[in-house]
């Protein structure tokens, strides 16, 4: 899946035994859910079969967001280049590193890998939720929009030109995890100029001669949590890394939405409004929090695509509406929803 943009939505809903059709402000809500149109829809909805797209766009499908990657990555890694030659610091190649996949503690199974969000603002690699989720490093994914672990990324501020590095993998590999596809299949998917093997990554950008490389290191402000530069890799040793000019550049340039990533996010915050409808339609008392965080689920995946959520589902009922963070592994929307109960429904969906 793409860039996804968060759709942070909040919906109350007082639980009663009244009909639909006693509550007004619902069927409007409804109404208007149901007739909005998908932002950039693929395909049609009857007659023949719609065009194939290039490599380099993404879509989830029959209705869902379509995305040319070229334009919302390649513009990204644009402006930032630019940013840093307007701010005195672009002279070398920026490197960025991906995420890695992980193991399921001792077992042989691995923690599922997902991109995060264009408004979803970390820094952190490999970020670990026991049995759940590896989260791509964001920056990395805000330039290239790779969905697989294990790639390097550069951008040559001097030409603007754009290097992926993926891992090669043994034969073997194909037997668990699928096809495998070569350079060429990433050049042509990601839009970028050039691939190569990870193992090639420091001959290939010997071969550039950058005077440096640009790497992330910086504190996010609002989390307090530090980005540190990836690992040198072997063969790179000579090479500096210059620390000072990539991280306000990338940063700022996150801050300032393009008109592709309003649109993607107004997409996501489509499937959320709809989401939350369809969880207030379905609420009354004897269900379970559970139930509603999992409409809201199914919703945004089967009606949009969106397999994750961009934070913690808040189905909070009665007293737990109060608390923050409500929904955590300790409290995990498991309260029986009772009459005359205020809730708090407050999710987001990434796309």
């Amino acid at each position: 899946m793409l860039s996804a943009s968060i759709a942070r939505a909040v919906g109350y809903s007082a639980v009663s035994r009244v009909s639909l059709k006693a509550r007004p402000y619902l069927r409007k809500l409804c109404r208007a859910a149901s007739s909005v149109t998908p932002v950039s829809s693929t395909g049609s909805s009857g007659g023949s079969a719609p065009m194939a797209d290039p490599p380099c766009f993404y879509s989830m499908g029959q209705g869902s967001l379509k995305v040319c990657r070229r334009e919302l990555h390649g513009g990204a890694r644009a402006d930032v280049v630019r940013r840093m030659k307007e701010s005195g610091t672009a002279s070398g190649i920026i490197l960025l590193k991906g995420g890695d996949a992980l193991p399921v503690y001792t077992t042989d199974g691995e923690i599922l890998f997902r991109q995060v969000g264009l408004g979803l603002e970390t820094g952190i690699v490999n970020i670990k939720f026991p049995g759940a989720l590896v989260v791509e490093e964001g920056y990395f994914h805000y330039l290239f929009g790779v969905i697989e672990e294990g790639f390097w990324g550069a951008v040559d501020t001097r030409n603007g030109a754009s290097t992926l590095f993926m891992p090669r993998l043994p034969e073997a590999y194909g037997v668990w995890m699928g096809e495998l596809h070569g350079p060429d299949h990433y050049k042509a998917k990601y839009a970028v100029d050039r691939v190569a093997y990870v193992d090639e990554l420091a001959a290939v950008l010997i071969s550039d001669a950058p005077p440096c490389l640009h790497v992330l290191s910086g504190t996010n402000t609002d989390s307090g949590s530090a980005v540190a530069p990836p690992p040198k890799p072997e063969g790179l040793e000579a090479v500096e890394y210059e620390t000072a000019g990539l991280f306000p550049a990338i940063t700022e340039a996150r801050v300032h939405k393009s008109p592709l990533e309003v649109e993607v996010q107004r997409y996501a915050n489509q499937l959320g409004s709809r989401a939350h409808v369809a969880m207030m339609q379905a609420c009354k008392p004897g269900l379970y929090e559970y139930q509603l965080e999992s409409i809201f689920r199914h919703s945004t995946y089967f009606e949009g695509g969106a397999r994750n959520q961009g934070y913690t589902c808040i189905a909070a009922s009665g007293p737990n509406a109060a608390v923050l963070h409500y929904g955590h592994a300790a409290a995990p929307n498991d309260r029986r929803i009772e009459e005359g109960d205020i809730l708090l429904l407050d999710m987001g969906c990434e796309v």
